[in-house]
């Protein structure tokens, strides 16, 4: 039951889809809840199995606006990707487990073409951005520095923001990037 009584300020934005299928039985339950501990009305979104609660992925005030709460970006067998919404930076980026609900990798969300995504972590001390493509297809992760040389058209500290999925076959990937003066585009092998 997603019904509740809330004695909050504003009225609450219901939620249109409260359910988001995953294969193998398992799904995403978005609801609102009223916390009496501290009189607090939030957003929530859990991983289910069936009727049971494997984890609560996220929860926010419930002012916030439901894409900023995330969302199925790919379901892929034993795990799937989601996206949390993030005002005024890169999307947040989460693999979680299915069956543990266990959060496999994260990082900042680019771009996904199919079953590969493009992503980018700052996993060193030097606070350098790391640009990653993720094929789910194949189950590689692979760090890209092709482009670290070049300087973003519209934003330098976010370049993974600037540079696209181009396309993919069986065999390869092709990222693109609109640079200060040119169009580059480079091939990386599946």
């Amino acid at each position: 039951d997603t019904s509740f009584e809330c004695n909050c300020t504003y009225d609450m934005e219901p939620f249109y889809n409260l359910d988001t299928l995953l294969s193998g039985g398992y799904h995403l339950k978005y609801y609102n809840t009223y916390n009496v501990m501290d009189s607090g009305c939030y957003q929530i979104v859990d991983l289910m199995n069936g009727p049971k609660k494997v984890k609560s992925i996220n929860s926010m005030d419930y002012r916030f606006n439901h894409v900023r709460l995330g969302w199925k970006e790919l379901d892929a067998r034993d795990k799937f990707v989601f996206v949390i919404g993030v005002l005024g930076m890169p999307n947040f980026l989460i693999i979680i487990e299915k069956k543990t609900g266990k959060n496999l990798l994260t990082g900042f969300f680019h771009h996904r073409l199919g079953e590969v995504i493009l992503y980018s972590t700052f996993e060193d001390e030097s606070g350098v951005q790391k640009l990653r493509i993720l094929d789910m297809t194949n189950e590689t992760d692979i760090e890209i520095k092709d482009f670290q040389d070049y300087k973003c058209q519209w934003d330098e500290e976010y370049f993974g923001d600037c540079v696209q999925l181009d396309s993919i076959s069986n065999s390869f990937i092709w990222l693109s990037m609109e640079e200060t003066k040119e169009l580059v585009v480079k091939k990386f092998k599946r």
